[in-house]
């Protein structure tokens, strides 16, 4: 099948948003990355080598289930993970990106907050070719928001505009 290298995607909610993150982490041959509600390894050296991506982190700052701000470890002998904004950073400073980060347009996620909820946070001054981060913080928003019709058409177009 002919596949546009530069075209190939993941996208991974919770525990496929930390799947999405092995995948980038490991080199897979992706071009970018979407992770709603998940993180990346706490020990961030685990993913030194990784080749540069776009990386989109959509994360509920009330998510009871994958903190946004992250946890130092999950109990005895367990590891934790990385807050939203810090692994959206890591990955910023991975594609050499200036890490004084814009603010996008907020934009309309969740369908039972009211108006434009989500704060945009974008590294993509200086990055290397193929490399940029972002966050879409869902102010109010849970684990498993109630997501708005377009959704996935801004994701998509999100991906379809690197």
């Amino acid at each position: 099948y002919a596949v546009d290298s530069e075209r190939v995607w993941v996208v991974g909610h919770s525990n496929g948003g930390f799947m999405a993150y092995r995948l980038a982490c490991d080199g897979a041959p992706i071009s970018a990355m979407v992770s709603l509600a998940g993180s990346e390894y706490a020990d961030e050296s685990i993913c030194d080598g990784a080749p540069p991506l776009h990386v989109l982190q959509i994360h509920g700052d009330q998510d009871a289930v994958i903190a946004y701000a992250g946890v130092a470890s999950l109990g005895p002998g367990l590891g934790g993970f990385p807050g939203a904004e810090a692994v959206v950073e890591r990955w910023a400073r991975r594609g050499g990106c200036e890490l004084t980060p814009e603010t996008g347009e907020p934009r309309d996620l969740d369908g039972q907050l009211p108006g434009s909820e989500s704060d945009v946070t974008r590294y993509a001054t200086g990055c290397v070719v193929g490399a940029s981060a972002e966050l879409w913080t869902i102010r109010g928003g849970g684990h498993v928001p109630p997501l708005v019709d377009d959704f996935s058409e801004q994701v998509v177009g999100w991906l379809m505009s690197r």
